[in-house]
């Protein structure tokens, strides 16, 4: 069956062609410009005789179009009817004019030209897209074939503009990186000098190989594969991994204190679990160490994080030594007002007078 134009007026030319064309030419232009264009006189491509499919191919447009002449006559209703280009030229004394083979062809490849620049030039722009790049993002480790990291990680992995910033479950450590060619190329790192017990001591060393090792590196989405010489990381991004958990209702457990100068970490800290939940009225529960916590907290909303102001009171049992230092640290920093920032399950909170505290999740 053949499909027509709706636009023919008296006078003009016509064109008839198989409604079949179209998805063979679908077919057919697959290759070089992966896109079909529509005619712009109709809503079907047209095929064309083999000499301009010829000139159209050397154009790398692998389309085959056949046009169909078909000239107009008046009828007794006054509306044209078209006739094949076979029938007799005349009518009624009257000769009926016929576009050039000429003219047909140049008309069809300007049709062509005209569409493949509309039609492809946007393809052409999404084929020159930079690859999907880390930078700007925080990944944490979710699984690790091969030598798997002391102490249990997790790694957390963070890029900006030509820099990383890693840790691996003890020491963070800083750098500046270079990701050409799908390598993760790491300049030297200067690195944090906390003491880590147990195992997680030689997570510093565990991740300075792994990075230094060049190893590949493969964005999908939102999955970061590292593979070093005996190491497959894969890293998830930190947003979808471990979203930010809410200040108020939270159980946090204090992981590190922190100074002017530094952040403190030891095995007292680790053993004695300091913690602190903020409730929905503002009540304050925990433990500063050795003593049981009690008190007040009241949150104002900033641009950079909730604003804290503490007012806490405790028990009064004494401890040993080393447990009465971090509990002192502990209420130092939560004496008065604090800044909070939340990055996912990790809290930190800095007081005006300096002291600090880093704290978990439960």
């Amino acid at each position: 069956m053949s499909r027509r134009s709706n636009t023919t007026t008296p006078g003009e030319l016509e064109f008839a062609y198989p409604a079949a064309v179209h998805s063979d030419l679908q077919a057919q232009t697959a290759g070089p410009h992966d896109c079909v264009q529509d005619s712009p006189t109709t809503t079907q491509p047209f095929e064309i005789d083999a000499a301009v499919a010829e000139m159209a191919r050397a154009a790398h447009f692998n389309a085959v179009i056949h046009l169909e002449p078909r000239r107009w006559r008046p009828s007794s209703g006054g509306r044209g009817a078209d006739v094949p280009s076979s029938a007799d030229s005349t009518e009624s004394g009257r000769t009926i004019g016929y576009m050039s083979a000429t003219a047909v062809r140049v008309g069809v490849l300007l049709a062509i030209a005209a569409g493949l620049v509309a039609g492809c030039s946007d393809n052409g722009k999404q084929e020159h897209k930079p690859a999907a790049s880390p930078t700007g993002r925080t990944f944490v480790s979710t699984s690790v074939g091969g030598a798997q990291i002391p102490g249990g990680g997790p790694m957390t992995l963070t890029f900006t503009d030509g820099k990383i910033s890693a840790n691996s479950g003890c020491n963070t450590a800083n750098g500046t990186v270079d990701l050409t060619n799908g390598i993760l190329h790491v300049g030297s790192l200067a690195s944090t000098l906390m003491a880590c017990p147990d195992e997680r001591g030689q997570a510093d060393s565990w991740q300075e190989r792994v990075l230094t090792e060049l190893p590949k590196w493969r964005l999908d989405d939102s999955t970061l594969t590292l593979t070093a010489k005996d190491t497959t990381v894969t890293l998830l991004d930190k947003k979808i991994a471990q979203p930010d958990r809410p200040l108020i209702g939270t159980t946090w457990i204090v992981s590190a204190l922190m100074t002017p100068d530094a952040q403190i970490r030891s095995q007292t800290l680790d053993d004695v679990k300091p913690t602190l939940t903020i409730a929905a009225d503002g009540g304050v529960s925990g433990s500063a160490g050795c003593n049981r916590m009690t008190g007040h907290a009241t949150p104002a909303p900033t641009t950079n994080g909730p604003d804290v102001t503490f007012q806490i009171g405790t028990t009064k049992m004494t401890c040993a030594p080393e447990i009465m230092e971090v509990e002192q640290a502990v209420l130092k920093a939560l004496e008065g007002k604090t800044t909070a920032t939340i990055d996912a399950d990790t809290l930190t909170l800095r007081n005006t007078n300096g002291a600090g505290l880093t704290l978990r999740a439960a």
